[in-house]
């Protein structure tokens, strides 16, 4: 028996069953996946393709597993296209600055609705984190197709977001309230997760320092 994907095996696209050019895909859907990413895609007539956010979340199906151990956080919305290595990857097209680049799904998601990565920090998951005890992670990890942005992905020192779920920083990061039960919104200088109300009351209740001033002398 011939391989799907391998030369002879025909196109791996549905009801297609082309000769193979690369990738296990035929001529036409090779360069498909080529020019947008997605062999699938059919573009409307006049030839203009969709905006990058509606091709990218068309893409989403948004009602992934709940976490078993945090079950508050919602559904993961899985990526349900392209992969590299477990990951989630989308085809960013070229614009009028930048070069067409290939991206981790779940990093475009973040730096598209919550705002730029800063130098020294990745983007990790929750999801993840709080079902530690049930993922091995690796690249069978389902957790790393997951891009939903508003409650389970959060940002990691480098050092301890590559799904180190039984770190030290790791078990702090899949806590997502403060002691106080409000859900942690910010990230410190230190890379800590903060909260905004409790920094805020913590502000408003500091008192001035005592400066200690000399005697005069009569």
């Amino acid at each position: 028996m011939t391989r799907p994907g391998h030369p002879g095996g025909g196109c791996t696209v549905g009801g297609c069953g082309r000769p193979v050019r690369a990738r296990g895909l035929c001529a036409t859907h090779h360069e498909r996946w080529r020019r947008h990413g997605d062999p699938t895609v059919v573009l409307p007539p006049g030839g203009r393709q969709r905006p990058v956010a509606e091709r990218f979340w068309s893409k989403v199906d948004y009602d992934g597993p709940v976490p078993v151990e945090a079950p508050e956080l919602g559904p993961c919305w899985v990526w349900t296209a392209g992969r590299n290595r477990g990951w989630g990857a989308f085809n960013v097209p070229a614009t009028g600055t930048q070069p067409r680049r290939h991206v981790m799904a779940h990093r475009y998601a973040y730096e598209q609705h919550v705002g730029p990565v800063p130098d020294g920090y990745d983007v990790a998951w929750r999801c993840h984190l709080a079902d530690a005890a049930h993922c091995h992670g690796g690249t069978a990890c389902p957790h790393r197709l997951c891009v939903n942005y508003t409650t389970h992905l959060l940002l990691l020192p480098v050092v301890a977001a590559p799904l180190r779920a039984h770190s030290h920083a790791a078990r702090r990061a899949a806590v997502t309230h403060c002691p106080r039960g409000h859900r942690y919104d910010r990230i410190g200088p230190d890379g800590r997760q903060r909260c905004s109300r409790c920094v805020q009351e913590q502000a408003q209740h500091q008192t001035p320092p005592i400066i200690d001033r000399p005697e005069q002398t009569r």
